[in-house]
């Protein structure tokens, strides 16, 4: 697991600076024009999380509890909180990632 999102932080640095390799992969996203492609890029870049550290968790642990009082089992199934294991801790986001 830890191997696979480094992979995934390593291609995700790569788009996050490079056009040239926007270029490249341009038919594989299905960007008809240039501002299409622009905005698709765009959009990504900005989706790439910088962090992720304990108050994310905390944070998405607070979320789930909401979701389980508002919505109940049908929304989140039978837990009624955020199970410990639900992050993987071998992996930190580093600071290299923007």
């Amino acid at each position: 697991v830890t191997g696979f999102l480094r992979a995934t932080y390593a291609a995700k640095h790569i788009l996050a600076r490079s056009e040239a390799e926007w270029r490249r992969i341009r038919p594989l996203t299905g960007a008809e024009d240039g501002t299409i492609l622009r905005l698709l890029r765009d959009a990504y870049r900005q989706g790439i999380p910088q962090r992720f550290n304990q108050a994310d968790i905390k944070a998405a642990a607070k979320v789930f509890k909401i979701l389980a009082r508002q919505g109940g089992s049908e929304l989140v199934g039978p837990s009624n909180a955020l199970n410990p294991g639900t992050f993987w801790q071998g992996f930190k986001i580093g600071s290299s990632v923007q």
